[in-house]
């Protein structure tokens, strides 16, 4: 979503036509902002329908997160506004929001992407019958 909200913004389209790969982003990046577009959200799927973001390893020179790093980047040197970022995921239908500062754990995840158990022990109570 480029520019002003409402009838005065642009929504772009953008496709790399290869599996798993994505390249038109970079390319809206590079060439939007420098006509002087702001980008107010960047919205986004997976064909997996995963949630999480790509690109939270460390070291990491593409991905989900890489990326927003540096849109953020030359957002800020353009007019100091940074986007929205979020994946949609068809299954659900919903829409899940993510940074460059995002990390594992944001999406119930430990540091090398495994699930993290934050379930709580069970407690079962139990009371003596009381006397009439």
């Amino acid at each position: 979503m480029l520019g002003k909200s409402g009838n005065q913004g642009l929504n772009l389209l953008i496709t790399s036509h290869k599996k798993g790969e994505e390249y038109g982003a970079g390319d809206m990046m590079n060439h939007v902002l420098s006509l002087g577009y702001t980008i107010r959200e960047h919205r986004h799927n997976h064909p997996s329908n995963s949630s999480i973001p790509s690109g939270m390893y460390k070291g990491d020179k593409q991905g989900d997160i890489f990326f927003a790093k540096n849109l953020d980047k030359v957002a800020k040197k353009n007019n100091g506004k940074t986007p929205i970022y979020s994946i949609y995921t068809k299954k659900t239908r919903t829409y899940t929001r993510y940074s460059q500062y995002s990390t594992f754990s944001d999406f119930g995840r430990g540091k090398n992407g495994e699930w993290l158990n934050n379930t709580i022990d069970e407690v079962v109570v139990v009371s003596r019958k009381m006397k009439k």
